[in-house]
């Protein structure tokens, strides 16, 4: 049986993803030791569920609509830039999602409890923090210093802003040139239809 590497998402538009390719050109300079991921690698993760069953996809495609019913779309801002774990130790470059209402926690929150059961692996990560990877960084990284003083640049830019309106399950293949990324469902939030 076919497992499928998968996760829950919320998808940017494109004129969002193009400011961030400038920011990812203007970033490049801070030298090679960083893998600059590719736009269509950009989205907002809300729950990664690791290998699923090809038969599972229906069923956690009818839990999120459930959940997605239960709110209206909501805006998003995309700002500020920084890394994970800290700059003295940067793995990953982010920028950061604002969201003024409280919705996307929520919507994350529920989300979470009613996949826990299709996933194959536990994340310890104590609380969601919305964020778009931009770049992994390779190790050992000598340059956190000029890596810090390029993201002082961007640190309070503001990228863009965008309604949530939907909610998608990708499927993420691993290939040696990077992970292939399809959208197996999308799942409209709030009643409207499409």
């Amino acid at each position: 049986m076919d497992l499928i590497r998968s996760f829950i998402a919320i998808e940017i538009p494109q004129d969002v993803k193009d400011t961030i390719v400038e920011i990812q050109k203007n970033l490049r300079k801070i030298g090679a030791n960083i893998r600059w991921v590719k736009t269509d690698g950009i989205h907002l993760t809300l729950k990664f569920l690791g290998d699923i069953k090809e038969t599972d996809i229906s069923k956690i495609e009818a839990r999120l609509k459930n959940v997605c019913n239960g709110f209206l779309p909501f805006i998003l801002k995309v700002k500020d830039m920084g890394v994970f774990p800290d700059i003295k130790r940067p793995r990953i470059i982010w920028i950061g999602i604002e969201d003024a209402s409280g919705t996307l926690q929520q919507l994350q929150g529920k989300i979470d409890f009613v996949i826990k059961d299709f996933c194959s692996k536990k994340e310890k990560r104590e609380r969601f923090t919305p964020h778009l990877t931009i770049g992994r960084i390779k190790l050992p990284y000598r340059d956190a210093g000029l890596l810090s003083e390029a993201m002082d640049e961007f640190e309070k830019s503001e990228v863009g802003t965008f309604e949530a309106k939907e909610v998608s399950l990708i499927k993420s293949d691993l290939k040696p040139e990077g992970a292939m990324y399809t959208t197996l469902a999308r799942i409209s939030i709030g009643h409207h239809g499409s």
